[in-house]
């Protein structure tokens, strides 16, 4: 059985972090407002490892298909 995962990409930290997530470019990492992402990597795994993997900007998540879209509202939330 196929699982998908995800995992934060392109870390920024400090008033840079803050000026991004201002302009909804990033999300905070867990509501602290001094560390941010801007990209989210989503992968399948089997049994024995990653089957395959992709790297989307926050910007595209919305253009992703319904499947991708559920989980990744699920855990952005």
């Amino acid at each position: 059985m196929k699982k998908y995962y995800t995992r934060p990409c392109n870390f920024y930290y400090g008033n840079y972090a803050k000026k991004l997530i201002k302009k909804k470019k990033a999300f905070p990492v867990a509501g602290n407002l001094n560390i941010a992402f801007d990209q989210v990597e989503i992968f399948q795994r089997k049994k024995k490892g990653i089957v395959s993997s992709k790297i989307y900007p926050i910007t595209k998540i919305k253009y992703l298909g319904m499947n991708c879209l559920k989980l990744e509202k699920i855990y952005l939330k």
